[in-house]
């Protein structure tokens, strides 16, 4: 019975060490994976920006109302992207998780910013392709 007792306390000091272990890892590839994300967006990020100021130079050719409003909405839509981001940032560096974050408090934060960044993530490319397309349709006009 002795030896019974032992073996459990061991079977379970081994298991919740593997478990801890498990999320430990999990939390650290979550990290990996928002920072891999947010420096990627961080590239989409200066493109739109380039992209803005080619906006900007092609409505000085636009004598269109209707065309110079449209342009004005995917400025607009760049605007918000990049604030998105910004805002982003700020909040990560606020609320990114401590030594003393519990982890599974940290595995759910790295979770919800990953989210956060793959819908960012939708927003730029709508935004860049529609800047785009507007470039090639009517920007060297």
């Amino acid at each position: 019975m002795k030896h019974t007792v032992i073996l459990l306390f061991a079977s379970l000091a081994i298991w919740g060490y593997g478990c801890k272990n498990e999320e430990e890892k999990r939390l650290e590839e979550l990290e990996k994976e928002v920072l891999s994300l947010h420096d990627a967006l961080m590239v989409k990020t200066e493109n739109l920006v380039k992209l803005r100021t080619e906006l900007g130079k092609a409505q000085r050719n636009v004598g269109n109302p209707i065309q110079r409003t449209a342009m004005k909405g995917i400025v607009a839509l760049i605007n918000a992207s990049e604030s998105f981001m910004e805002d982003w940032m700020a909040f990560f560096a606020k609320n990114k998780p401590t030594a003393e974050t519990e982890i599974k408090d940290a595995i759910a934060f790295y979770e919800n910013q990953l989210k956060d960044l793959d819908r960012m993530q939708k927003e730029m490319e709508e935004a860049y392709a529609k800047g785009l397309e507007w470039i090639e349709k009517h920007g060297n006009k």
